[in-house]
């Protein structure tokens, strides 16, 4: 019975085994720089790290905001007089409540929320620097892979090469010596090759350490950007504008903050000199009289002695240093965009000069020696072959080197805020 019901359930379920084994399988799922970044971030204890700050400085300006708790005093009293009516015992119930001086409440809040924007912004950059790190070993895996790739097309080349030697061989129309050519090329080829592959592989290895263990990365999973325009509008690029988006950059940011954090503290050092007023009352029972007496205290400290000159001109030079920082740091900030954009001009050219004129020959002149050599012809030999065919492979990786580095820096400027192309 068990036998025939196994039968019956292995012919039910026998075409469907067959339609599953037959289905084709699924290619690995493409991880763009976009997605492996924000597992990069999530991942960083850097980050965490930095968050954490953050959220104790959110608590810190939480905390400035609260006035201070009242004090509740009880206080006794004890009369040893010779005479009864004398001897007894006296209590005071008191209530007291310090009232801060306002302004210098507010200014306190203001030099903390500018030191949580400033720390919020300095975790900003540090995720900035993260990404253009990863992104660096990101674009070198790109350009390994695309290196080995191209090795390995080169090497089915030399092998169909040495096969047509063969038979060029075989029927007399090259020597044994031309035959040896091909073999040496292969040789180094194939040598070129596994060092293409251990680079892709040292790369990926790099790149798996940034993200987490659960995300398998593999050469097939890489995905190139999208082709990088080439413009010559970095000619005539807009400064305004350039200096416009710069002033969103992190760095920019903490600098515009630190001037407004010393902002606060001098308008903090000024009213430190006013003081808090100390507010007191209290009941008293006196047992002689069965009496019950009120009592109200205000108290201040005097500002005469100490009127805290000394921190407001700390203050002061504190201030005066964060303008210059900023001055600096918006001013070294255009700078190296200005170097990206005269190094991305550069290398525009390279690349046009690269696709319009030197490969295109370079593949005719390659053409037309595989030609003559292939007729017999006299003038045309495997070596010619291979040297027209090796100068067209330094020009292929010399567009590789150029299209990388171009890639790198459209990707310095996105992340820095800037336009892809400089407009």
């Amino acid at each position: 019975m068990n036998r025939l019901l196994f039968t019956k359930a292995l012919q039910t379920l026998l075409p469907l085994f067959c339609w599953l084994a037959c289905q084709p399988a699924q290619a690995a799922e493409a991880l763009p720089l976009e997605t492996l970044n924000q597992q990069v971030l999530q991942a960083s204890p850097q980050l965490q790290a930095c968050q954490a700050e953050v959220q104790a400085r959110q608590a810190e300006l939480q905390a400035a905001g609260l006035w201070q708790n009242p004090r509740l005093e009880i206080d006794g009293e004890d009369f040893l007089g010779s005479d009864a009516a004398l001897d007894y015992h006296q209590w005071t119930l008191s209530l007291s409540q310090t009232l801060p001086w306002l302004p210098r409440q507010d200014a306190t809040r203001q030099a903390l929320a500018a030191g949580l924007q400033i720390q919020q912004q300095a975790c900003a950059e540090q995720a900035l620097a993260l990404q253009l790190r990863f992104g660096e070993h990101y674009l070198a895996a790109l350009a390994a892979r695309e290196q080995a790739l191209q090795w390995q097309q080169q090497e089915a080349l030399a092998r169909e090469l040495l096969q047509r030697s063969e038979r060029l061989l075989a029927v007399g129309k090259i020597t044994r010596l031309a035959h040896k050519a091909p073999l040496q090329v292969l040789a180094g080829i194939q040598g070129a090759r596994a060092e293409a592959e251990a680079a892709l592989a040292s790369q990926l290895q790099l790149l798996q350490s940034y993200l987490p263990a659960q995300t398998n990365l593999s050469p097939e999973r890489l995905q190139a950007p999208p082709a990088a325009p080439l413009s010559d509008r970095a000619e005539r690029s807009d400064l305004q504008r350039l200096q416009a988006q710069l002033q969103a950059h992190p760095r920019v940011q903490q600098a515009q903050l630190a001037v407004a954090e010393a902002e606060a503290w001098l308008a903090l050092e000024k009213e430190q000199p006013w003081p808090d007023l100390g507010l007191a009352s209290g009941l008293r029972w006196h047992p002689p009289s069965q009496t019950l007496g009120v009592n109200l205290r205000v108290g201040a400290d005097l500002p005469v002695y100490h009127q805290n000159q000394s921190g407001v001109a700390a203050a002061q030079a504190r201030l005066q240093q964060a303008r210059q920082q900023l001055e600096y740091v918006t001013g070294q900030q255009l700078r190296e965009a200005l170097a990206l954009q005269q190094e991305q001009l550069l290398l525009m050219r390279q690349l046009r000069q690269l696709q319009e004129a030197l490969l295109p020959l370079a593949e005719a002149e390659v053409q037309a020696l595989e030609k003559g050599w292939l007729s017999g012809s006299q003038n045309y030999t495997a070596l010619n072959w291979l040297q027209a065919r090796l100068r067209l492979q330094n020009l292929q990786q010399e567009q590789q080197r150029v299209q990388a580095r171009y890639r790198w820096l459209i990707l310095q400027r996105q992340l820095m805020g800037l336009d892809p192309v400089p407009s």
